[in-house]
């Protein structure tokens, strides 16, 4: 029996989504996985043999506005039809209610301890000029999260359900049943092995195709954790350790250094790590926030 050619289209997700669709179910193979942010119109050559050839499609919705034609979900459908199935990209802030980017247009994102990923307590406590005893009871304090971020579970949420009435495969009810059993996001775009096997095994329910667990599955390591933040406080009624799996800053006067060792933060080491970037890098971080307030809103 021939084996159904599958190419899986998305963001970071899409690797590991192809890895667990080709483990839960031995009658798919994976011809190509198209990493979007990878992709630019002239590689339409490269992959569209491919496509054609696939008999599934599984795309990550891609809206009209993304800058690679061919890698867009209407683009897709349009070309290569009833093949292609769409999924939503697993994206989830309620835990991490007060994590940005901060993007500074001529230079990109600024880097530190938890790579692109910026906490707006932190960021907000270093432009006031406030303690770093304070910034660090705010990040452990339930009231705090509670009173200023009360929301953001039920906002995520929301927002999830709005992009799922536009892709074919649901998942927003499983995190909702299940984001304060166990922890189903490290960061608000990358989800743990659980939530994408989950999603895997929906793909193929979807596909009428079976799904088979093995502990080969069970024994693969988590495919997306480089940086691991705790929930916020309020998620959990039980205390957790707040600890942060990040990397050493190379350059504090780098705006985007490269990372360094692996590290794993406490709350006061985090925050001590964080005013010290922007202590390096305030010329440029100062005038931003003074132009744009929104960053710490």
């Amino acid at each position: 029996m021939n084996k159904l050619k599958v190419v899986v289209v998305g963001n970071c997700q899409a690797r590991p989504l192809a890895t667990y669709l080709e483990m839960l179910n031995s009658d798919i193979e994976i011809t190509a996985v198209l990493i979007v942010h990878l992709l630019k119109d002239d590689d339409l050559d490269q992959y569209d043999v491919l496509l054609e050839s696939a008999d599934i499609i599984i795309s990550q919705l891609v809206f009209d506005t993304y800058h690679c034609n061919f890698v867009k979900t209407s683009y897709l459908k349009q070309k290569y039809g009833n093949k292609v199935t769409s999924v939503v990209n697993l994206f989830f802030s309620g835990y991490f209610p007060d994590f940005i980017y901060i993007r500074e247009p001529s230079k990109g994102p600024l880097s530190g301890p938890l790579l692109d990923y910026h906490c707006k307590t932190i960021l907000e406590g270093w432009y006031q000029g406030g303690s770093i005893d304070s910034a660090v009871f705010k990040l452990g304090s339930t009231e705090y999260f509670e009173s200023n971020y009360s929301t953001s579970i039920v906002d995520s949420l929301l927002e999830l359900k709005k992009r799922e009435k536009l892709v074919d495969i649901n998942i927003c009810d499983f995190i909702e049943d299940n984001y304060k059993k166990s922890q189903l996001f490290f960061t608000m775009n990358h989800p743990c092995k659980k939530l994408l096997v989950e999603y895997s095994s929906r793909i193929l329910t979807h596909l009428d195709l079976g799904a088979s667990f093995s502990d080969a599955l069970q024994k693969l390591s988590e495919p997306l954790d480089p940086i691991i933040i705790p929930p916020a406080p309020n998620v959990y009624s039980k205390s957790i350790e707040r600890t942060y799996s990040g990397f050493e800053v190379c350059n504090l006067k780098s705006w985007y250094s490269e990372k360094g060792a692996r590290r794993d933060y406490n709350t006061v080491d985090l925050v001590g790590a964080y005013y010290q970037l922007y202590d390096a890098n305030k010329d440029i971080l100062i005038p931003m926030i003074d132009q744009k307030p929104e960053l710490l809103c």
